[in-house]
């Protein structure tokens, strides 16, 4: 089964970069006779991984070549953030043409469903690269480190509200330190993030890569996300793997729901990951037999 998956996103980091990086490496670790291509002609299959990183003119074109499309949804786009016209006009498309739709939780599947005309899709929760995400050489636990990370300039990640808890402790604890690490804007960094008495914070910016982002929560306690309608933290995830206890948790968005699955540290893998979507991929394909053996 040959896959094609577009990309027409300038961005290397976020939740659609590293759900590529551990499906290829999934792929290519469980399916050998799985391979990816980067024409859309020769494809079995079109793996949608996001909305806004897919250009409406290849998957008109895919479905116009009866090439098997699944699109995996998570949330609904803001318009403001993707600089794309008509997204939610996009999405709706997507989910007329696409074979299969994919959600990447419950929720997801309850508040995108109906815009994508599909509100019983399958769920396929995110997997969780153990072999970089784990306990080995974590520090021991002090109850005073404290992390928040944010890899876009988004409101909805809620900082605000992480500054002001770690503040609160701050006043009862000279002890705790607070680590940030994300994007954020020039203005806020300059200002110490607008801390005003003396708070033990560092700050570092984005991290590309999984392994440096490992080592940072594995000095960490507790992580701060309170993020507000976030669908399928990859964020809330990874730090769990790595022993992190997760602070400010939202009841709006799959936050709570990948929590309360997973909070005993039994998080879905990137195989288990690749395997239902390869598997989904290959009933559209016809090829779900062949690939399974």
């Amino acid at each position: 089964m040959l896959i094609y998956i577009p990309n027409s996103s300038e961005q290397t980091i976020g939740g659609g970069w590293r759900f590529i990086e551990n499906f290829k490496k999934g792929v290519n670790r469980l399916f050998p006779d799985v391979k990816f291509t980067n024409k859309l002609s020769r494809c079995d299959a079109m793996l949608i991984v996001s909305a806004s990183m897919t250009e409406p003119e290849e998957v008109e074109e895919a479905f116009n070549l009866n090439k098997g499309i699944v699109f995996r949804c998570d949330n609904i786009p803001k318009k403001s953030r993707n600089k794309r016209a008509r997204i939610y006009d996009r999405m709706r498309r997507y989910g007329e043409l696409a074979d299969v739709v994919v959600f990447q939780s419950e929720w997801a599947r309850e508040y995108a469903g109906y815009l994508v005309g599909d509100e019983t899709g399958q769920v396929i929760y995110n997997g969780v690269d153990r072999e970089i995400f784990n306990l080995k050489d974590r520090d021991e636990f002090s109850d005073r480190k404290f992390l928040f990370v944010q890899y876009n300039r988004d409101e909805n990640k809620r900082w605000p509200e992480a500054a002001y808890d770690f503040h609160q402790r701050w006043k009862k604890n000279k002890e705790v330190r607070l680590t940030v690490v994300g994007n954020f804007s020039p203005d806020l960094i300059e200002a110490d993030f607008d801390f005003f008495d003396d708070e033990a914070v560092k700050y570092i910016p984005v991290l590309t890569s999984a392994e440096d982002m490992a080592e940072v929560y594995k000095i960490h306690d507790y992580l701060l996300f309170p993020a507000f309608a976030d669908a399928a933290p990859n964020t809330l995830m990874e730090a769990l793997a790595c022993g992190l206890k997760p602070l400010l948790l939202n009841d709006v968005g799959g936050t709570m729901e990948i929590y309360n699955r997973f909070k005993e540290g039994i998080l879905p893998d990137i195989d288990d990951m690749t395997r239902e979507y390869i598997g989904v991929l290959g009933l559209i394909t016809g090829q779900y037999e062949h690939e399974q053996h």
